[in-house]
């Protein structure tokens, strides 16, 4: 479960790559319990923000993960 600020999601994402080294990420915002408009403003947030950010830290291939720590420092 991936709550917080963009900031805190993008670190919990990172913190899972570092642990399970995967490349994929598959999320959920539940658009039944928000509201339209939240649930609008999450989706872009996530892309605005979040995506980016853990684009950024795990561009550079094998250091990948070095990067993911420096994100998260």
């Amino acid at each position: 479960l991936l709550v917080g600020t963009p900031e805190q999601v993008a670190e919990k994402i990172l913190a899972h790559h570092e642990l399970f080294d995967h490349d994929r990420f598959l999320g959920h915002i539940s658009v039944g319990v928000l509201p339209h408009e939240q649930a609008l403003r999450a989706t872009e947030l996530f892309a605005t923000e979040v995506a980016p950010t853990v684009r950024k830290a795990l561009s550079s291939g094998e250091n990948g993960k070095a990067h993911a720590r420096e994100a998260r420092a």
